[in-house]
C-alpha cells in the first residue's frame, strides 16, 4: 500500500511542510493525479528517515507522543518504513502561493471531507472533540455574535515573541507535529481516502535537503486527547528531497508587520477570499517546517493584530495539555455568511505558535453543530546538528 499525492502544487506544498522520496534513484513515474488534488488538500495543507535513539534508521522516538499507544491488532508484525526519494518539479519560491491556494481549495472540498469522518475505531471519537475556550467560542464567530477584538492580546503575544533570543544550535531545522490529515491509499480494488491522526517529523537542511517521517493511525479520546498507534508495529512513510530542493523561507521574509502582510497577500493574489485567513495560513505552514525566529513570530502576530476581524477566544488547553492563548477569525463565507472559523493557539510565555484548528458549520454534514475538520499541533521545533537528529528531551 502506498500513499498517493496530487499535482505539482501539492508537491510544492509538501516540500514546505514535508514531502519526500522512494528509492535511491528518482524515477519519472508520475504519481500525481489532478483529480485527487482537492481531496488531498482538504486535510493536509502540507506534509514530512529518521533514526531511533540508538541511531538506527526508520524508527520514531516516542518522547513527544501526545498519548499512549493504541493497542495493535493481534498478530501485528514489525513496522516497516516506506522511503520515497522525490525530485521537486516546482521552484520553492512558489510556496507562499501554494499555501494560499491550498487554504482556498480546502473550502471547496468540504463535501469530500465530511462523509469520511465516521470511519473510526469504536474506542475513538469520530472526529476531534471541540476544545473549551475561556472567553468566546468558534461558534460565536459562526453565529456572528459579539466578541472581543484580539488586538491587545496579539500585541502582548508579539512582545513575548520579540523578547526571545533565538540562537541556532545547528544547520538543520527540526519540527515535530501531530496533525489530522487525509490519507489516500491505492489498492488493486481501487483507492481509499480516510482522515486520521498523523505524527510528523521533519528536517530541513541549510542546503535545501529535506526529510519527513509520518506515522498514521490512532484516534481521539472523548476528552480530545490524541492517541497514536504503537510505532513498533505501524508502518511509516518517509519522504526525502535532495540538496537544492528549496531553501529556508524565514530569512527572506520581512520583519515589518505591514510589509509582511503585503508580501503574503501579493503572493496569494486572487487565491485569497479572506485576507486574514491567508496571513494565518502562511504563519501556520511556515511553523510546520521551519524553526520560526522570535522576530518573525512577532511580525506575524502584529500583522494579525491589525485586522479587526480577529477575535480573542481566551485561554485554552491544547491537545498536548499546554496552556495557550487562542484567537479566531472567519476563514470562509458562503453567500455572505460565515461557514468556517480558524483558530490559532499561541504560547503566552514566549509567543510561539502552539496549534491551529479549523471549525466548520454545515448543517447537512454536521447536524449536531460546528465540527473540528482540521488541526495541527506543533509539538516542538529546534535546530539540530544533522538530518535524523532530534533535540534532547
Amino acid at each position: 500500500m502506498s500513499a498517493e499525492h496530487a499535482s505539482d502544487d501539492v508537491l510544492a506544498l509538501r516540500a514546505l511542510l514535508g514531502a519526500v522520496p522512494d528509492d535511491l534513484t528518482p524515477t519519472p513515474a508520475d504519481a500525481y493525479d489532478d483529480a485527487r488534488d482537492g481531496a488531498i488538500l482538504a486535510a493536509i495543507l502540507a506534509s514530512s528517515a529518521a533514526h531511533d535513539p540508538a541511531g538506527q534508521p526508520g524508527e520514531l522516538a516516542a518522547s513527544a507522543a501526545p498519548g499512549g499507544p493504541a493497542t495493535p491488532p493481534a498478530g501485528a508484525g514489525p513496522a516497516r518504513a516506506t522511503v520515497r526519494h522525490l525530485v521537486p518539479r516546482r521552484s520553492a519560491r512558489r510556496r507562499w502561493t501554494t499555501i494560499s491556494v491550498a487554504a482556498c481549495l480546502l473550502a471547496a472540498v468540504g463535501v469530500v471531507v465530511g462523509p469520511m469522518l465516521g470511519d473510526r475505531a469504536p474506542a475513538f471519537a469520530s472526529r476531534p472533540p471541540m476544545l473549551h475556550f475561556q472567553e468566546s467560542s468558534p461558534a460565536d464567530l459562526l453565529h456572528e455574535e459579539s466578541t472581543t477584538p484580539a488586538r491587545d492580546v496579539l500585541l502582548e503575544l508579539a512582545d513575548a515573541a520579540g523578547a526571545r533570543a533565538d540562537v541556532p544550535a545547528g544547520p538543520v531545522q527540526y519540527v515535530e507535529s501531530v496533525n489530522w490529515f487525509q490519507t489516500v491509499t491505492g489498492e488493486q480494488e481501487g483507492t481509499e481516502a480516510r482522515i486520521e491522526p498523523v505524527r510528523q517529523q521533519t528536517w530541513l537542511q541549510a542546503d535545501g535537503a529535506y526529510r519527513s517521517v509520518e506515522l498514521r493511525g490512532g484516534g481521539f479520546e472523548p476528552s480530545g486527547r490524541l492517541v497514536l498507534p504503537d510505532e513498533t508495529t505501524t508502518d511509516r512513510l518517509v519522504d526525502q528531497l535532495p540538496a537544492g530542493s528549496f531553501g529556508p523561507l524565514a530569512p527572506e521574509l520581512p520583519r515589518d508587520a505591514t510589509e509582511l502582510r503585503s508580501t503574503v497577500l501579493a503572493q496569494a493574489g486572487d487565491a485569497c477570499p479572506e485576507e486574514v485567513a491567508c496571513v494565518g495560513a502562511a504563519f501556520v505552514e511556515l511553523a510546520a517546517v521551519e524553526v520560526v525566529p522570535g522576530d518573525l513570530d512577532a511580525a506575524f502576530l502584529t500583522a494579525l493584530a491589525a485586522d479587526d476581524d480577529v477575535s480573542a477566544l481566551g485561554r485554552v488547553t491544547d491537545r498536548l495539555g499546554r496552556a495557550g492563548e487562542a484567537v479566531g477569525y472567519v476563514s470562509q463565507r458562503v453567500d455572505g455568511g460565515p461557514t468556517e472559523v480558524s483558530v490559532l493557539i499561541v504560547s503566552p510565555q514566549d509567543g510561539r505558535l502552539l496549534a491551529f484548528e479549523k471549525i466548520r458549520q454545515d448543517d447537512e454534514l454536521y447536524p449536531d453543530g460546528p465540527a473540528v475538520v482540521e488541526l495541527r499541533v506543533l509539538a516542538r521545533s529546534a535546530w539540530v546538528p544533522a538530518i535524523g537528529d532530534r533535540p534532547p528531551g
